[in-house]
């Protein structure tokens, strides 16, 4: 019995870390302007520090009292991650006879970025899925 509450509160213990990472991440996705070239490359900056974030929390000594489904879950956000970092929209800058490209360019970066940022959210939605329901 005491072994079982030790593992409750490891869990419950990992999965505020959980909640404090995720609350963070999403936060900080929802107040950029992806508008802006800026606040796109701070995005990345971002999805790079968080993947780091995660991924120590994935390899806490907690996690072998978490649901092999919600592991399953962390392991795609990483993967996921790891993809939107490898993808990065390289900026790409024009000269004044080609505004209109250059216009037509940065829609299609805010597109990407905007589309990227989604996925991640979705993937952090997949894991609370995984959750116990009483948790």
């Amino acid at each position: 019995m005491e072994l079982d509450a030790e593992r409750d509160a490891d869990f419950q213990t990992w999965v505020k870390r959980l909640n404090a990472e995720s609350v963070t991440l999403l936060k900080q996705i929802s107040e950029f302007d992806f508008t802006e070239s800026h606040d796109r490359e701070m995005f990345y900056d971002l999805v790079e520090e968080s993947e780091m974030r995660f991924n120590n929390l994935r390899n806490r000594n907690e996690i072998a009292e978490v649901p092999a489904s919600v592991t399953i879950e962390i392991d795609r956000l990483l993967d996921r991650f790891d993809e939107v970092t490898q993808k990065r929209v390289i900026r790409v800058s024009a000269g004044d006879s080609q505004k209109e490209r250059e216009k037509q360019r940065k829609q299609q970066q805010r597109g990407i970025v905007r589309n990227r940022s989604e996925k991640l959210a979705e993937q952090l939605r997949n894991v609370y899925d995984a959750l116990p329901n009483d948790e």
